[in-house]
């Protein structure tokens, strides 16, 4: 998986919580955090789907192993939905009812009006 600074920066304060564990990731890594947090981007796109759309294209899919998706979908995703919404700087895009055709033309769209005003 290729990660933006974003992706690393929650992975590496929230994956802990996701096992179990109450490491003190902030302080421990506060240098390499604050560099990651440099390279952050302007807007970032949330692509979001339901538990159920998530599980069907899951299914549809036999090109990946998925070993890791239950614990995704279950304790990472929440966290991850949490992180994410609740940034100023992030538009989310619902994916449920859109095509992977559908999903890129809207991502284009996303695209092309950041450039157009950022």
């Amino acid at each position: 998986m290729d990660f933006g600074a974003e992706e690393i920066e929650f992975y590496t304060l929230n994956y802990p919580k996701s096992i179990g564990e109450t490491w003190e990731i902030e302080s421990a890594l506060k240098k390499e955090l604050d560099e990651v947090r440099k390279c952050m981007p302007a807007r970032i796109l949330f692509l979001d789907a339901s538990r159920e759309t998530l599980l069907k294209r899951k299914e549809k899919d036999n090109t990946r192993s998925r070993n890791f998706f239950e614990h995704h979908l279950n304790l990472l995703l929440p966290l991850k939905r949490q992180w994410f919404i609740g940034k100023d700087n992030v538009d989310v895009l619902n994916v449920d009812a859109l095509s992977p055709d559908e999903v890129g033309e809207k991502v284009k769209e996303w695209v092309d009006s950041c450039i157009e005003h950022y």
